[in-house]
């Protein structure tokens, strides 16, 4: 018997093979938003979005995460862990300057 589903390249299902390109067609928008601008990210029409500063500012890796963690903090969880992790970024960028 033959496989009649695919996985559908834009959301990740798995659904009848006859349905990929409709799904395609109704999901693109609504899947690529999960990854370009997710709800944590603060709105694809935000000037202050995180990436935007990051970005402006020229930051690196470090200070770069820093900025992410510190601006979206608590937007997915534990509010603490995110600021504790970008101490930890912060900390990390002052032992590479200091070295």
């Amino acid at each position: 018997m033959e496989n009649n589903f695919k996985l559908c390249y834009s959301c990740n299902k798995c659904i009848p093979a006859e349905a990929v390109l409709d799904c395609w067609d109704k999901e693109k928008i609504k899947c690529m938003e999960t990854v370009n601008n997710p709800d944590h990210y603060k709105g694809k029409d935000n000037p202050y979005e995180v990436i935007k500063v990051i970005d402006a500012w020229n930051l690196g890796f470090s200070l770069g995460n820093a900025i992410k963690y510190i601006g979206r903090a608590g937007a997915k969880g534990n509010k603490v862990e995110d600021l504790q992790k970008a101490i930890w970024y912060i900390q990390h960028e002052i032992d590479k300057t200091m070295k």
